[in-house]
């Protein structure tokens, strides 16, 4: 293949890319966590196959000079497009797990809270519970799903 015909190929391999990454932030936009399994699949053969163009590509770097500059700008524009839908994923996927890392928390803490403290003695000699779980009181727990 060609240096022409590999860039093109790329050109390809990121378009579906690009439609992959805008459902894929659709998706975590709308907080449908399910979907997201349908996409890894495909988004990481996807994503192979353009580290494999890349790197074919790099390898053919001294016939890029007689490609059209067209077909070169056309590269970069929607690589700076793929770049830009990356960024995007990337901050949905650092929110989900931030606010996954907090329902944790938040969820341990509870139970924490929930949980007898030892045993102590009160004024009549009677070994009794203490610490925050005396009135073992249930909690409520609530998530604001919204970041």
């Amino acid at each position: 293949m060609n240096a022409e015909e590999q860039i093109r190929d790329l050109i390809a391999i990121s378009g579906r890319l690009m439609k992959l990454l805008k459902r894929e932030n659709e998706v975590l936009r709308t907080e449908r966590p399910s979907d997201l399994t349908a996409l890894a699949h495909e988004k990481d053969i996807l994503t192979r196959a353009f580290e494999v163009r890349t790197n074919e590509l790099k390898d053919l770097s001294g016939e890029l000079d007689d490609v059209e500059d067209s077909l070169r700008r056309q590269l970069q524009d929607i690589g700076r497009d793929v770049h830009a839908l990356v960024e995007e994923n990337a901050c949905f996927l650092k929110a989900g797990m931030e606010a996954n890392r907090c329902m944790v928390e938040a969820v341990a803490e509870a139970i924490q809270i929930q949980r007898p403290g030892p045993g102590t003695y009160n004024a009549a000699g009677e070994l009794g519970p203490s610490g925050a779980g005396v009135k073992n009181r249930p909690s409520s727990l609530t998530f604001n799903q919204s970041l």
